[in-house]
């Protein structure tokens, strides 16, 4: 795309399609659960994602807290009795995160907030807690989507809107490591598979 070209020519293309059909990414299955209407969302000044006040205003309105909290708690106690080995929680601002790991905490669940503003030292604690089961479900807000490196994380539910295919592809990325006999998952409030559909097809 530079002018004037660097390369003339591209020698090999790899797919995310192909990945998944050599094992080199987990199958995931998508559960469309999307509680809000996006088309009541306004677009910010720039256009590149959502209003932030159109935004809560509509949370408000569809009851998007109390629907967030209960996914949370159906999801980890499946039909199938096999616990999920983590829930990573993506949220758009720190007021849901902080009352779904409040509600959490109520339901005897062992939840846990990261942000950018979390200290290193507390985030790695609370990362390692998450890793081992100590900790069920951490719920994060601007951060954890790239460089959170945990295969065995199965369970990905994606409680925010966006209008970037990027943030999408590096939500949904945190499931799609692959690990013996995982079976992953991404739960979607927001209407971004709506939007986008699955990676693979991407």
């Amino acid at each position: 795309r530079t002018r004037p070209r660097i390369f003339s020519s591209v020698l090999y293309y790899c797919q995310i399609s192909e990945l998944l059909s050599k094992g080199y990414l987990a199958e995931l299955q998508y559960f469309d659960l999307t509680c809000i209407n996006i088309k009541n969302v306004q677009s910010n000044s720039t256009g590149a994602d959502f209003d932030e006040d159109s935004l809560r205003q509509e949370y408000e309105r569809s009851g998007f807290y109390d629907k967030l909290t209960t996914t949370t708690l159906r999801v980890l106690k499946p039909k199938s009795g096999v616990p999920r080995k983590g829930v990573l929680v993506f949220t758009r601002f720190i007021k849901e995160a902080n009352e779904l790991v409040h509600n959490l905490s109520c339901a005897v669940v062992k939840a846990k907030i990261v942000t950018g503003e979390t200290p290193k030292r507390e985030r790695e604690s609370i990362l390692a807690d998450f890793k081992r089961g100590a900790v069920q479900v951490v719920a994060n807000v601007g951060t954890l989507t790239t460089g959170f490196d945990y295969p065995e994380l199965d369970t990905v539910i994606l409680a925010r809107p966006t209008k970037s295919l990027a943030l999408y592809y590096q939500m949904v990325g945190r499931a799609i490591r692959p690990f013996e006999g995982k079976d992953a998952w991404v739960i979607d409030l927001g209407g971004s598979y709506r939007t986008f559909g699955k990676v693979s097809d991407l």
